[in-house]
């Protein structure tokens, strides 16, 4: 009967316009009741007919169509009844004989068909035998020939249309059909996701059959994405293409190279003869993907990082080594992406309390389980605490306390991040009301929070709802969150800036080291990785390279924190090199907010001992001779 929507949809538009027509004829033309009743009846049965049309453009069930339609047919039935009450005009009967296949045709039943033929019927005899009684023998014949045309309507005419639109569903679910067992992808040509899992489970066959091994390689583009957006979807579909080129090109001789869907492939290959080929084998196929792209749109580059798991246990499902060479693929993209990492013994033990981590994380109450501490981050000009950074802890009934590096990550994984980011984030800012005035809180965001637009609002939201001073507040990211889309996240942070918070460039080095984005985002500061600081006392270029990086954010007038200062000596190269925050252990580990209060009473003078026992440094000496150590002695916390 859903069928019949279009044709409801249509009727309610013909009455509209019927007595939109009807409404100016009668305040233009007519007088007396004619214009008093019949005009104000035509614009209410107008915007009937109206809403009815509005209403069915979307899908509705066959009750509401019945309904849709009963409202229409009683809008125009109601309209010639009250015409010929108010002035009977014998020829104005002819109106009811129109209208009988008229409303067989709009009306989705059968029953409402004859309910509506039998109105008219019973209506135009009845308003014969009242005004015109010797002529009710004609207008039985006319009577007749109205049932007749909306018998017709109801059953030729309906039941060509049903068996139009019954042929029409059977040829669309019949090519949804082909298409469903097709082998073969698209786009690519390669075989598709049905097909991969078929030849995976024949695979697994053999395996279990006569023990022949074989390799699963799970392949997933880097930086495929920007190019989309850069180029146009046209150009992404040329890169498949080719990217499927390679792939198969790469193979080992009689492998299975097949699409899984978006940009992500799997290769299903024979184990090798030796067991140092399988790196190989690998290493072919994101060697083959990180060669220059010539398209039509222009020369692109990316890269493809694959995770292989050799499949040789019989006592394990499909559903089990896809998990392990998806656990493989995973390192690959977040440690060593472009490159082929394969599933290890080692890492039998790691997917193991991963699993653990992960169920204990979507079970967990997150709202009670997670806490916050707070590093300080210290001005040395006016010797103070300029902020502190809010650091996510979490203790589990199950787990204990799990190490943020962990429970962070296992968030990724499982898209629990927002869960996470939201109740951290609620957490920092009803301490921000608590920390003393003038100090700013800085607050981790993780790449996955920020290539949701859902994500962003939520988080924007939240800060605005708040009541906090958002001016007080920073959101540091790593430069690894503007990797895959810079564009989108410079428009998310975009987003977020316009609530008065600030950004902070995390971990600035490690990562990706673009300094294009850093003027396109308006970072207003930059905090140097630890790892910058660590080799000062070993390597000769660690100093200079530090010296470098705040050298750098001066002239692009950005706050510079030097982060991970565990040591004196590091804490005395830091000031020589021009560095006005520093952050790390040696000056304060993280701290419960309830300590802060007493922690800042001391902090002029211990910052004061600290600057004290580093010394003065030569720049010039610790450059040449960075293994130079101070004689310095380490201090007790304030």
């Amino acid at each position: 009967m859903t069928t019949f929507r279009p044709i409801v949809n249509g009727a309610g538009l013909v009455g509209m316009a019927f007595f939109a027509f009807n409404a100016i004829k009668r305040f233009g033309f007519s007088e007396g009741l004619g214009q008093m009743v019949m005009g104000p009846l035509a614009i209410f049965f107008g915007v009937a007919s109206g809403v009815m049309w509005l209403w069915t453009r979307k899908n509705r069930t066959s009750f509401q169509l019945e309904v849709c339609s009963a409202v229409i047919c009683l809008a125009l039935f109601s309209n010639t009844v009250t015409h010929l009450l108010i002035g009977f005009e014998a020829e104005n009967l002819m109106y009811f004989a129109i209208m009988m296949p008229a409303f067989a045709l709009m009306t989705p039943s059968f029953r409402m068909a004859m309910f509506w033929t039998a109105l008219c019927v019973i209506a135009m005899l009845g308003v014969v035998w009242i005004n015109t009684p010797e002529l009710i023998f004609e207008y039985i014949s006319v009577a007749v020939a109205g049932v007749l045309g909306a018998v017709a309507a109801t059953t030729l005419i309906r039941g060509a249309i049903f068996n139009a639109v019954s042929a029409r569903l059977e040829a669309v679910k019949e090519r949804e059909e082909a298409l469903r067992i097709s082998v073969k992808d698209a786009l690519t040509g390669l075989p598709n996701r049905r097909s991969f899992f078929d030849g995976f489970e024949d695979r697994l066959d053999g395996l279990r059959d006569s023990g022949r091994k074989f390799l699963l390689i799970l392949v997933d583009l880097d930086g495929f994405k920007p190019v989309n957006d850069v180029y146009g979807h046209s150009a992404g579909d040329d890169l498949l293409r080719a990217v499927a080129g390679r792939l198969e090109a790469a193979s080992p001789k009689g492998a299975m190279a097949a699409r899984l869907g978006g940009d992500e492939f799997a290769v299903l290959a024979d184990y090798p003869a030796q067991t140092a080929e399988v790196r190989r084998i690998a290493s072919r196929l994101v060697d083959a993907l990180s060669l220059p792209y010539s398209l039509p749109a222009g020369v692109v580059r990316i890269s493809g990082s694959a995770g292989v798991y050799v499949c040789e246990r019989t006592d394990l499902e499909a559903s089990a080594m896809i998990e392990r060479a998806d656990h493989a693929l995973y390192q690959a993209k977040n440690e060593r992406r472009g490159e082929a990492v394969v599933f290890s013994k080692r890492d039998e033990v790691d997917l193991a309390n991963v699993n653990h981590v992960d169920r204990c994380l979507r079970q967990a109450d997150l709202e009670n389980e997670l806490s916050l501490v707070f590093q300080p981050q210290f001005d040395l000009v006016n010797n103070r605490v300029s902020g502190f950074e809010a650091l996510g802890r979490w203790n589990n009934e199950q787990l204990g306390a799990v190490p943020p590096s962990i429970f962070i990550a296992a968030a990724e994984r499982t898209t629990q991040m927002s869960r996470v980011t939201h109740v951290l984030l609620g957490k920092a800012l009803k301490a921000l009301a608590d920390l003393p005035g003038g100090t700013r809180l800085a607050v981790n965001l993780s790449a996955h929070d920020l290539m949701s637009e859902a994500n962003v609002q939520k988080i924007a939201e939240q800060i605005r709802l708040s009541g906090v001073d958002a001016t007080r507040l920073e959101l540091e990211i790593t430069e690894t969150a503007m990797l895959d889309d810079q564009d989108f996240a410079s428009r998310s942070l975009g987003e977020l800036q316009a609530c008065g918070v600030s950004i902070a460039l995390d971990d600035f080095g490690s990562g990706y080291s673009n300094f294009s984005y850093l003027q396109r985002l308006h970072v207003s500061k930059l905090k140097i990785d630890r790892s910058f600081v660590k080799p000062l006392m070993s390597e000769a270029s660690a100093a200079k390279i530090l010296r470098t990086l705040i050298s750098l954010s001066k002239s692009l007038s950005m706050e510079c924190v030097v982060e991970g200062i565990e040591k004196p000596e590091e804490m005395a190269y830091a000031t020589a090199f021009g560095a006005r925050y520093l952050q790390g252990f040696l000056l304060s580990k993280p701290m419960p907010l309830e300590a802060i209060p007493d922690f800042m009473t001391g902090v002029p003078t211990w910052i004061e001992q600290m600057q004290q026992e580093a010394g003065a440094v030569d720049i010039d000496a610790v450059t040449a001779r960075p293994s130079t150590r101070l004689s310095t002695a380490r201090r007790a916390l304030p």
